[in-house]
This record gives structure tokens, C-alpha cells and sequence, in this order.
């Protein structure tokens, strides 16, 4: 099941805003089970059992802390930031920040294409990943706090802050390390790719003109792949090189990726708009083109691939 860290000991401490306790109360839950059929008739069963909800909100409220703090670490938000603010848009009209949705309905975790269609805070998790204590709670958090309109940087960045600050497994590397696990893919013959020489027909570049809310695609000579446990480990394992590899040597130490937010920021989630940012912006800020960048992130993953040889 997902684990939920300890709280620390010191009680006399004010609480900061990424507390778990202080986020208690910003979420409503619905465990929805549903009737197959026509049409079907969710709420007439539990999704899941009454002490995994409780173990579920839990850990919401615990990974809402985790990735903000992370955030504010990396100096991407104040300290003692609040809450994303209310959202309501037309029909959509929350009275809770965070309208989190767990049924078997679901195959796949979803908060960014809410967001893109005007309902930021809407969550859904399958109940068969909540059960199982593999549900993305940290990924989809980040789509909440900071949706893209780029899908590539978007999905990226949620796998990657996923990875470092949640203790559970999450689709789509489930705690493998997202360069092994890019190696893994490239090596792997019953996926997309042939072998090692299948890095270079990856192109990182038409990833990145992807929009939001738009499937992740790309072609390996004539064969297309939209399978998202590759596309996704891509798009994580870029963003890792990105943020530990391409920012300056003190920011680095600091553990903070100052040019990346930049990246990010030239292109925020506006709903109902497809707008994954010009090429040029790249050059602008990181001083090389994507082509460089991607050209360096292959050769990490071939040296990788060579230690394994």
C-alpha cells in the first residue's frame, strides 16, 4: 500500500504550508465503484475498502506537501506559499481545491487534460493502482500545481518529481531509474525499438511540438509508437538530463534548476488552447538549440548503454 512518511517529532514549530497536516481538508474524495452496462451507475458500490480511502487521503495530503516542498526548494515557489487558489470555470464549480475522483472506470491517472479543459483540480485515479499502492499522486499534483502547455515538458517534469520525492511505484518507470530505464527500452525487442541504433531515429524535437492535451507520438522509420510507458520515460528521462545536467554548477549544488523554469514558464496551460511554444525559445535560454541539447542527452544514454555491453 502507499506509505506515508512519519511526521517530524518537534510539535512547537508552526507548521509551514507544506505540511501535510496543514493541507487537511483542501481535497474531496469520491470512491466511486460502478455497475458495467448501460449506461453504468457509478456510487453503487465502494471502489475501494473504507481503511484504503483513509490510507489513500493520507498519502494525498502527505504528496502534496512532498512536491510543494520540492518546489520551494528549488526555488520555483515561496516557502509559505498558499494553496493553488479555487478554481471554478462555467459548470465546473468545486467548493473543495482538489476534486479527487478513485473508480475502476479509470484506466489511466488524470489530472492535466481536466486542467486543460477548465477543471484544474479534478484528479482521477484507477482503483486498481490505489489498491495496489502504485497510484501517481505526485505526478498528477504537479499537473495540478503546474500545468504546460507543452506535453513533453509537461509529463516530463510530473515522471521526474514522481521519481524523486514519492516513495511509492508510478506508472510509467514504477521506481527504475528513468535513464536504465530509457536504456532498457532502447535494448528492449519487444517494444518500438530494434537496438542501440534506434536512439538516433528518436527525435526529442517533435516531441516538444506537441500540445497539451494532444498524445505523445513518434516514428521509429515506419513504424509509429504513441505507447505512453515509452513516451513518458522519454520525456522523464530529457527532463532529468535538463535539470541535473544543463543548469550552471552552482544552481546544480543548490539543487535548484532556475534556466529550466524559465523553459516551463514560456509555456503556461491555457484552457482550451494547443500552444507548445516556439523552437527558438531553447537557444534563447539554454544558449544551444534542442537538436545540442538532445544530442547530449544521447550520448549519456549511449554511454549508458555502453557500460551494459
Amino acid at each position: 500500500m502507499l506509505a506515508v512518511p512519519k511526521k517530524a517529532g518537534n510539535a512547537d514549530r508552526a507548521p509551514l504550508a507544506h505540511d501535510a497536516d496543514s493541507q487537511r481538508g483542501c481535497a474531496m474524495f469520491e470512491f466511486h465503484g460502478a455497475m458495467r452496462g448501460e449506461p453504468p451507475h457509478p456510487g453503487i458500490y465502494p471502489s475501494v475498502s473504507e481503511a484504503q480511502q483513509r490510507e489513500f487521503e493520507a498519502a494525498f495530503y502527505t504528496q502534496i506537501g512532498l512536491v510543494k516542498k520540492w518546489f520551494a526548494d528549488s526555488g520555483w515557489i515561496p516557502e509559505n506559499t498558499e494553496l493553488l487558489p479555487l478554481q471554478k470555470s462555467g459548470t465546473y464549480q468545486p467548493d473543495k481545491k482538489f476534486h479527487v475522483f478513485i473508480s475502476e472506470e479509470y484506466e489511466f491517472s488524470r489530472a492535466l487534460v481536466p486542467a486543460w479543459s477548465a477543471q484544474r483540480g479534478r484528479m482521477e485515479f484507477p482503483a486498481d493502482r490505489v489498491v495496489a499502492g502504485e497510484a501517481a499522486l505526485a505526478h498528477e499534483l504537479v499537473h495540478v500545481f503546474f500545468p504546460n502547455g507543452n506535453r513533453m515538458l509537461a509529463e516530463g517534469l510530473a515522471v521526474y518529481l514522481h521519481q524523486v520525492v514519492a516513495a511509492n511505484p508510478a506508472f510509467p518507470n514504477f521506481q527504475v531509474d528513468l535513464h536504465e530505464l530509457v536504456a532498457k527500452l532502447i535494448t528492449d525487442h519487444d517494444g518500438p525499438f530494434n537496438g542501440p541504433s534506434d536512439l538516433k531515429q528518436i527525435s526529442i524535437a517533435k516531441l516538444d511540438k506537441i500540445p497539451t492535451p494532444d498524445d505523445m507520438t513518434f516514428r521509429i522509420g515506419q513504424q509509429s509508437c504513441d505507447d505512453a510507458s515509452v513516451t513518458y520515460a522519454l520525456a522523464g528521462s530529457f527532463t532529468r538530463f535538463l535539470i541535473e545536467h544543463c543548469e550552471p554548477k552552482a544552481e546544480r549544488q543548490a539543487r535548484k534548476c532556475p534556466t529550466f523554469l524559465k523553459l516551463y514558464r514560456e509555456t503556461p496551460l491555457v484552457p482550451m488552447v494547443r500552444n507548445p511554444g516556439n523552437a527558438d525559445r531553447w537557444e534563447r535560454i539554454y544558449g544551444r538549440s534542442l537538436e545540442e541539447l538532445e544530442a547530449k542527452w544521447k550520448k549519456m544514454i549511449h554511454r549508458l548503454l555502453a557500460s551494459k555491453s
